[in-house]
């Protein structure tokens, strides 16, 4: 059966295999038909996923502009990630996927340096490209809001193959947050180099 999907304002930079080409990603609601479509990336329910937080993404075609250059709309570095941090996904669910295409996990992360992601109750929809996907309740005690990942493999990538430093990455994983509290940003997001290694 088809199941209507919740509208999502969900907005983040992907990165493209192709030099100088990054392409704006918008999640947008719709139809989608339910019924255990295929995992995208073979990535199914039940599967942990560790996230190593590699780099700052940097727009390819800006090629000197990095997303934790200290913006006022950017939170890269020193807000909730930092670099060596490793993620713990728990694939708890999948999208439904647009019809003939595949399903994107969504998973539950562990709570890590503070924080606590956790899982709102929201449906999501998604499709290739995208390898993991989620809207979160946050919080470390101070800060509290919400936050919107994603991770996207570049076109051709192997998602679970380490990305070559000075090469195009193989996977960028896009957060948003939206909050506050006190010395905490109200809107801003972030773009990361991340490795994947299911466990």
């Amino acid at each position: 059966m088809c199941l209507a999907m919740v509208t999502k304002r969900f907005v983040w930079w992907g990165m493209a295999r192709s030099p100088g080409l990054a392409g704006l990603v918008a999640l947008v609601s719709g139809a989608a038909c339910s019924g255990n479509p295929p995992p995208c990336f073979g990535v199914a329910v039940g599967d942990k996923i560790a996230v190593t937080v590699l780099n700052a993404a940097v727009d390819p075609g800006e090629g000197i502009y990095s997303y934790d250059s200290g913006a006022s709309d950017v939170c890269g570095f020193g807000f909730d990630l930092f670099q060596g941090l490793v993620l713990q996904a728990t694939i708890v669910q999948s999208t439904d996927g647009f019809p003939g295409n595949c399903g994107v996990g969504i998973p539950q992360y562990g709570a890590f340096s503070g924080w606590t992601w956790t899982l709102s109750g929201a449906t999501e929809t998604g499709a290739a490209p995208n390898i993991l996907i989620g809207e979160y309740l946050a919080t470390n005690g101070t800060c509290n809001g919400s936050v919107y990942v994603s991770l996207q493999a570049t076109d051709g990538a192997n998602p679970f193959s380490p990305s070559v430093p000075g090469q195009v990455p193989n996977v960028v994983m896009g957060r948003e947050w939206f909050g506050g509290g006190p010395g905490c940003p109200t809107e801003c997001r972030g773009d990361f180099v991340v490795n994947l290694q299911k466990q």
